[in-house]
């Protein structure tokens, strides 16, 4: 067992040692033990393409590429611990969302904020980030009535609150989840009965930092593991002296220390490290742009001096806009200048900006108005997508015994069997004599005569007053039908909704609306249209919200199936969700 540091600065081929080194494990011995090469989720892919099209690799066995989490659950499989079903990140937030409406009586703080939007997610944030750093539940309780003691009662409080909901959540979840946030502290302790890193060679790349949980990991491979080589974006320098606490390689120094304290603890050959920025100088990566490779080394140096050439330099260019607008207008032109001029692809080019939302419709508008394809790197908010608006507005609808405003959002989704003239239709007359209630879901027909309807004018005469209750009449008829078009499908939920008990009937009972209203039928007649005009990113939202809905329904069922629940606490829930 023996750790090995491969250390350099940005550029200087850290990820290429990593990736040359297990080709050549491959190449000498394709059926050797396993070689992992962990690195951030979000890379897994990148890399394991890279590996799989390095020369001489044409295909891998030994090889394994993984996040930490996915290592994790790779031993859980193999050694146990991964048995009971996972819990989502939904399922998490559905949870929270029940210990809120039950508890709120006893959360002196977190229970006046608990209603507004949002507080679910950040609190669902807050008690994976407490998971990661191995808080449990009963330190943040101590941790409360020490800061009470200290006089800091509102502090305290709040501490006591979300130990409450944290160690609540705990208690749901034994037994019948495991939340995927605890997969890396239960992989901990099984990583010596797991074949897959027992005797491996295992390549750490991509991370400045580590989590307490992922430090409990990198223990266990020191002590399980044949070698262990952990890349870091550090100056050299830095191995044989201290940083200042400012100096931006202070953090990375202080992991490379913490990871030395874990292998002398676990009695962990250290080897001497492979030192990257003496072998390249400048960095393999600016090697063709000097002026990148000195702006990489001085930016966070104090009293660095200027570039020694004052000719101009490739790879860097400043240019100064009056606004935001010409300052896209100034990029839409240079892409198009790279695409003409010097061979560029669209998807070679990306564009980086400190905050997307101050840009977004901006990008949108003159990417669009240059005819430059382009992809916005963000998750899109669907709550108020017409199938999220269909569900909540008609829980709203039962909850509020047909309000006017939940009926009318209910039927301006375009989810419903009628069309938007006859919801217009529809909304004349339900205002004009003030309908709601039970008057909407009763049997008798509507039969309210005003002296005219609106925009008609009424007509004189005898023979006029009997045309006009011809008209009338027929009127009345088209309003009776189309509110029963309207509001069959959701009459027939309200029915079945306010006889329910479980939250598993109450999802069926939204399923069935769901599947009687040909929602996904819709939604395929949507994704259809919007390719054919061209509008991709709205097909694949369209085609993104049915298969998230999905899912939300099903961790219902799964997290909350069997419990008794209001219908006016399962649409808070669902809201969340």
């Amino acid at each position: 067992m023996s750790l090995r540091f491969i250390v350099g600065r940005a550029g200087t081929g850290k990820t290429h040692t990593c990736r040359q080194e297990i080709q050549g494990r491959l190449q000498r011995d394709p059926d050797g033990p396993p070689l992992i090469l962990l690195v951030p989720e979000q890379a897994t892919f990148q890399n394991e393409l890279a590996l799989a099209s390095m020369p001489g690799i044409r295909g891998f066995m030994r090889t394994h590429v993984l996040g930490f989490r996915r290592l994790a659950y790779r031993v859980l499989s193999e050694t146990g611990g991964a048995n009971l079903p996972h819990i989502t990140d939904l399922g998490k937030r559905l949870v929270i969302r029940q210990i809120l409406e039950q508890h709120r009586d006893c959360l002196r703080i977190l229970g006046r904020t608990a209603h507004r939007p949002g507080f679910t997610d950040e609190l669902a944030r807050v008690i994976s980030e407490l998971k990661r750093y191995c808080v449990l539940p009963s330190r943040l309780k101590s941790t409360g009535e020490m800061v009470k003691r200290q006089g800091n009662r509102l502090l305290a409080e709040k501490i006591e609150d979300l130990s409450l909901v944290y160690g609540k959540m705990a208690e749901f979840l034994k037994g019948r989840h495991t939340d995927p946030d605890d997969y890396l502290s239960l992989a901990a302790e099984r990583l010596a009965e797991s074949s897959l890193v027992r005797g491996a060679e295992v390549w750490v790349d991509g991370f400045a930092g580590f989590t307490p949980q992922e430090y409990l990991v990198l223990k266990g491979l020191l002590q399980v593991a044949a070698r262990v080589n952990i890349a870091l974006c550090l100056d050299c320098a830095y191995l044989k002296e201290v940083p200042d606490r400012d100096d931006i390689f202070y953090s990375t120094w202080d992991t490379l220390k913490r990871i030395e304290a874990l292998a002398r603890e676990t009695q962990t050959v250290i080897e001497p490290p492979v030192q990257l920025d003496r072998i390249s100088e400048p960095p393999r990566r600016f090697e063709a742009f000097p002026a990148l490779a000195f702006l990489e080394k001085n930016l966070h140096r104090h009293g660095a001096k200027p570039f020694p050439s004052q000719e101009p330099q490739q790879g860097i260019r400043l240019v100064a806009a009056a606004n935001p607008r010409v300052e896209v207008e100034g990029a839409a032109r240079e892409i198009i200048r790279l695409c003409r001029e010097k061979g560029y692809r669209w998807r070679d080019i990306s564009v980086v900006v400190r905050d997307l939302s101050l840009y977004r419709e901006l990008v949108t508008t003159v990417f669009s108005d240059y005819q430059i394809p382009f992809f916005l790197d963000e998750l899109r908010v669907v709550v108020h997508h017409p199938v999220p608006e269909l569900i909540r507005s008609a829980l709203e609808v039962v909850n509020s015994n047909w309000s006017y405003e939940a009926v009318f959002r209910y039927l301006k989704t375009d989810l419903v069997p009628v069309t938007r003239e006859e919801v217009d239709r529809l909304e004349n007359y339900v205002l004009a004599h003030g309908i709601d209630g039970a008057s909407w879901y009763d049997d008798e027909p509507w039969d309210y005569r005003p002296s005219y309807f609106p925009g008609r004018s009424p007509e004189k005469g005898r023979e006029g007053i009997n045309r006009r209750g011809q008209s009338e009449d027929e009127e009345i008829r088209r309003i009776n039908e189309i509110r029963t078009r309207a509001c069959a499908a959701l009459v027939d939920f309200q029915k079945h909704a306010r006889g329910a008990k479980k939250a598993r009937d109450l999802t069926t009972a939204l399923f069935n609306l769901l599947r009687t209203l040909c929602v996904p039928d819709t939604l395929e007649t949507w994704i259809t249209q919007a390719e054919r005009e061209g509008e991709l990113e709205s097909a694949r939202e369209h085609a993104g919200v049915w298969g998230a809905t999905l899912a939300l329904l099903d961790q219902v069922v799964e997290v909350l199936g069997d419990h008794e629940i209001a219908l006016d606490t399962y649409a808070r829930i669902l809201d969340s969700g």
